[in-house]
């Protein structure tokens, strides 16, 4: 007879960690243009994110394989992904198997779906927290 796992489940308990747990930033929007923002140094991943735009746009939160982020609309060799969040709505998202970067995290903030779109968003209408472990 076959292991059935919904009739005889086997226990499990999840085990806190009391050290090496994950760091957040937190970032509001600034201005117009200058949303370039560094959230770690070295080889880290990004294990999540909780990102809300109040804006009345779409917001762009483009991330990059940088200690400090490019100006908003470069999608050079650093540039990583990005993320679109439509007008009034948040995300967010958990990776426990996280995104791997190599030389640093950093993110900066646009106002339009393409990348290379150099236009930023308002201030105080864009809230980021980035979860990542280092």
């Amino acid at each position: 007879m076959a292991y059935n796992p919904i009739v005889s489940p086997l226990p499990v308990a999840v085990q806190e960690i009391n050290s090496g747990g994950a760091s957040i930033k937190n970032y509001v929007s600034g201005a117009l243009t200058g949303d370039e923002v560094p959230v770690a140094t070295g080889s880290s991943k990004i294990t999540g994110w909780y990102i809300f735009n109040g804006a009345a746009s779409v917001a762009r939160i483009s991330f990059y394989d940088a200690v400090s982020a490019p100006i908003i609309g470069d999608t050079g060799a650093s540039f990583k992904f990005s993320i679109v969040i439509p007008a009034g709505s948040a995300a967010n998202v958990s990776l426990p198997a996280g995104v791997q970067f190599t030389t640093g995290i950093s993110f900066n903030i646009g106002s339009a779906v393409d990348n290379s779109d150099p236009a930023g968003i308002g201030a105080t209408t864009v809230s980021v927290n980035v979860i990542y472990k280092a």
